[in-house]
């Protein structure tokens, strides 16, 4: 610990001080576990496994209405402003509610106006 004749070696030594490693799991206990979601995933009936189409608290403000997780979605929008019209088209390599937060986002936040190229258009 601290070498002999050092200051605070009265107060951290061996007999004063628990060091343990027991705090993380060990490797068979993690694999185990993983072993365990796989196993039980495999073994639930199809209509459980079917991934759920939507995750909105308010059902009725969903973008999509009620498909909001689906995932490698086109999709299109028209910005109107001052007799002028653009229409940009997205795709999405995640769910969509994803890419739709993150076009909420950059058009509030100043700071963040140009993370999207829809924003841009805004």
């Amino acid at each position: 610990m601290l070498p002999t004749g050092h200051k605070l070696r009265k107060i951290f030594n061996r007999n004063t001080l628990k060091i343990s490693y027991s705090c993380m799991p060990n490797v068979k206990q993690i694999i185990d576990g993983h072993n365990e979601t796989i196993l039980k995933k495999d073994s639930q009936p199809p209509q459980d496994q079917a991934e759920k189409a939507c995750k909105c608290r308010k059902k009725d403000e969903c973008p999509l209405e009620g498909a909001c997780l689906t995932k490698e979605d086109v999709y299109q929008a028209t910005v109107t402003s001052n007799n002028r019209t653009e229409t940009y088209v997205g795709i999405t390599s995640t769910e969509f509610k994803t890419r739709w937060r993150n076009h909420q986002v950059s058009f509030k936040n100043e700071k963040q106006k140009s993370d999207t190229e829809l924003s841009k258009h805004l």
